[in-house]
């Protein structure tokens, strides 16, 4: 028996696609309320998300600058240094302390990393703190405490940074207060000069007199005794000399003089800053100028 051979007919139709799905049409039927059920079934079990969100505005950065030695930053880095601040495992840590003793223990450390974002709006001081929960209580709550914390941590850097710049200030007052030291031995020591200069411009005196009377002293005792003396005198103004050449090398007093004004000036900024930096220490507010 030989085998038949099928081929297409001419001007035969083929099936369509809406065809095919209409002659399987309760297999197609199944299939979706498969997945519509399924897509439900989904709905239904995920759990819904509350979102918790709050906005900082933080004080101009220019208002207040003792730290920072005049540099002072713009607003945009200020608040791009803070979100970083926010975005910390040190903020994030504390918060969940916060949280604690609280009584809140259903949130963990890594749903704080997770949950919170931290964004800044454009040419503004403000950052906004986002935090999802499955509940808004616990959304509320996770918020406050991650401003809380960032307030504490930021206050405690701000203190390490108060305490390092009263030391550099310490450290530079120790400093010029040595070098006020040694120049005002100097201005002793060439006042020390300019009375040695009289005493030598005193013996000299002394010496034309001697002379003068040797020249009309007639009496052998008496030139003897003026002879003597002159010779006192002149083993006294070769001392005198002698240590007037070593003390010449010091700078003049008016030299002194200035050094010594200027170190007392430096000593007064000094000591203003130090002040300006426990005033802003102990009158500091938490640096946020408006929390909602």
């Amino acid at each position: 028996m030989g085998s038949i051979a099928l081929y297409e007919q001419p001007g035969q139709e083929q099936p369509s696609v809406l065809g095919a799905a209409w002659e399987h049409k309760w297999l197609v039927a199944i299939i979706a309320a498969v997945f519509a059920t399924a897509a439900i079934a989904f709905s239904v079990s995920r759990p819904a998300t509350y979102d918790a969100v709050a906005s900082v505005v933080f004080e101009d950065p220019t208002s207040n600058n003792v730290l920072g030695g005049g540099n002072t930053p713009s607003a945009s880095r200020m608040v791009a240094n803070e979100v970083e601040i926010f975005r910390s495992g040190a903020v994030a840590v504390r918060a969940l302390e916060i949280l604690g003793s609280r009584g809140i223990s259903t949130v963990t450390l890594t749903d704080i990393r997770r949950g919170a974002t931290f964004t800044s709006l454009i040419n503004a001081d403000v950052i906004a703190i986002q935090y999802s929960a499955e509940d808004p209580d616990t959304a509320e709550a996770v918020t406050d405490a991650l401003i809380q914390a960032y307030q504490e941590i930021r206050g405690t850097q701000r203190d390490l940074e108060a305490e390092r710049s009263l030391d550099r200030l310490d450290a530079a007052e120790a400093l010029l207060l040595t070098d006020l030291s040694q120049v005002r031995n100097d201005l002793e020591e060439a006042r020390s000069e300019r009375a040695l200069a009289a005493r030598i411009d005193g013996v000299l005196d002394s010496l034309a007199e001697l002379q003068a009377a040797l020249s009309t002293t007639q009496s052998e005792s008496t030139r003897a005794e003026l002879l003597q003396r002159q010779g006192e005198l002149q083993s006294q103004l070769q001392a005198l000399r002698l240590a007037s050449q070593v003390e010449s090398e010091r700078a003049d007093i008016a030299t002194l003089i200035r050094r010594e004004n200027q170190i007392l000036d430096r000593l007064a900024d000094l000591d203003a800053r130090r002040s300006a930096i426990e005033i802003e220490v102990g009158t500091r507010s938490s640096g946020l100028a408006f929390v909602s």
